[in-house]
């Protein structure tokens, strides 16, 4: 579902990203864990062009992303790219909801405006999603009214409703207090179970380790090692990945 080739990328004279490769099977989770500015955010916004990227390619479900395939390097389209997002749905650390609309009112608006949806086919969906992630009363209730765990679970419907071919978290769970976290984390983990192919960004070392098919090791803009949780987080071969677990686990 995900291939990435040789993909590098820098701010200014600072590279974050030395020649990725990292292959994803439709229905696979993969966990991405290492220390902070190791570029683990940054290679999930490359895969949905929230970032561009150097060098390198990025193909989602047969569709290179961001730029032609071949020898010469150019942009698609912007529509293109557009279109291309719209497989891709991606949760942040931070909510970003439309504090002026309510919870259905942000799970509606992008297949309404986006995808050209009929309203009344919109909110039906909507109505399952909001059920999906347990808040099936919270339709009409405002950003503000709701706790933190309840907001990132309507963000997570809201990606949800562009029907992704794929989801990305990025460390989703970090802002928010551990009760809220424990809903949040069981949302993602009927996702799993349903077949949903998904990258985590995610300090979360026993969620990772219980949903994970794969851990992805990162640091200093490269991946160290991977491999099944129960190797890289138990026996992990390379030393810097035996350093950090040591610290954590």
């Amino acid at each position: 579902m995900i291939k990435i080739a040789g993909l590098s990328k820098a701010f200014g004279s600072v590279r974050v990203l030395h020649d990725v490769d990292l292959d994803v099977a439709s229905g696979e989770v993969v966990s991405i864990l290492g220390p902070s500015g190791s570029g683990k955010s940054t290679l999930l916004r490359c895969i949905n062009l929230l970032e561009t990227f150097d060098i390198g390619s990025i193909v989602v479900n047969g569709e290179a992303i961001g730029y032609e395939e071949g020898a010469r390097r150019r942009p698609l389209p912007d529509e293109q790219i557009d279109r291309q997002r719209m497989e891709i749905g991606m949760v942040f650390q931070r909510f970003n909801l439309f504090s002026h609309m309510t919870a259905m009112g942000n799970i509606i608006e992008a297949p309404v405006l986006v995808r050209g949806e009929r309203k009344d086919a919109a909110i039906a969906h909507g109505r399952e999603l909001l059920s999906k992630v347990g808040l099936a009363e919270c339709a009409n209730a405002y950003p503000e009214h709701l706790s933190g765990g309840q907001q990132q679970r309507v963000a997570i419907a809201r990606a949800l409703a562009m029907r992704p071919k794929v989801m990305l978290f990025d460390e989703p769970t970090s802002a928010l207090d551990p009760e809220s976290v424990g809903e949040v984390l069981s949302v993602i983990r009927q996702l799993a179970r349903e077949g949903m192919t998904m990258l985590v960004v995610t300090h979360e070392m026993g969620f990772a380790r219980e949903v994970s098919d794969r851990i992805v090791f990162m640091d200093a803009g490269r991946i160290v090692e991977m491999g099944p949780p129960g190797e890289i987080m138990v026996s992990p071969k390379n030393a810097r990945t035996r350093n950090f677990f040591s610290k954590i686990l």
